[in-house]
């Protein structure tokens, strides 16, 4: 994840974009810049370290170093990284570093491809779920029964506890695939999955970051109000804090 969302701010495209950084120097270095032996001492070389130059990007040596950039503000933006991109596609130049075969590089971008499209549903959320010690479920947002889902009236009800819970969700249709988590100096997954048509979740937590990749496949609640319904295909990312006492 990208060093802000680390520190508990909100994920932006910049942040994708260094996630992008990061995927591509696994690809050519055959590690991740910052691989420690758990979660604990990889955020804190993320957060405390330098990002180690790669070894073995020849001509995409520029893009990763500028996506790896750790303050967004200097982050090489989208239209910058696509300008290098292609200008490393388009073929060697002369210089002291030998040129990237072109086999290795045409795979590399295909890589590049296949990351892109999981920037349009949340690269960084996706690295945070990968990076989770205890997959499943959260323990703490035990399933509703099944909700009546015949369109009239039954069916737009709130599932029992969502008037009380920070966020709340349930699934529409199979498709309702969700991410939750907690915000802070550590990021705490609560959950990574793919909810059953009419399953529900809660939570309770006062701080909840959430995305829901199809909005037209889950009913969301926030702080007991049910949201609009989104577009199918569409993602929602959802930053939450449970309301002040008395407001």
């Amino acid at each position: 994840m990208a060093p802000e969302v680390a520190a508990g701010e909100k994920a932006t495209p910049r942040s994708d974009l260094w996630s992008l950084g990061a995927t591509l120097y696994a690809a050519l270095e055959g590690r991740p810049p910052f691989e420690r032996d758990n979660v604990m001492a990889t955020l804190s070389a993320l957060a405390n370290e330098s990002t180690p130059p790669p070894q073995h990007a020849g001509a995409l040596a520029p893009v990763i170093t500028g996506l790896l950039e750790k303050n967004p503000t200097r982050r090489l933006s989208h239209a910058r990284a696509v300008d290098r991109l292609e200008r490393a596609a388009s073929g060697p130049r002369s210089g002291r570093r030998p040129p990237t075969p072109r086999l290795r590089l045409m795979a590399v971008l295909a890589l590049i491809g296949a990351t892109v499209a999981s920037c349009g549903i949340g690269a960084t959320a996706l690295i945070v779920g990968m990076m989770r010690e205890s997959p499943g479920p959260s323990p703490t947002a035990p399933s509703t029964p099944p909700a009546k889902r015949d369109g009239g009236a039954a069916g737009d009800a709130a599932p029992a506890g969502a008037e009380t819970s920070t966020f709340a969700v349930r699934a529409r249709t199979g498709a309702c695939r969700i991410f939750v988590s907690v915000p802070g100096a550590t990021t705490t997954v609560l959950s990574d999955e793919t909810l059953v048509k009419g399953d529900a979740r809660r939570y309770a937590q006062p701080r909840i970051n959430a995305v829901v990749y199809d909005a037209s496949a889950c009913d969301v609640w926030v702080r007991g109000h049910r949201q609009a319904a989104g577009a199918p295909g569409e993602r929602k990312n959802y930053t939450v804090s449970a309301k002040p006492s008395g407001g």
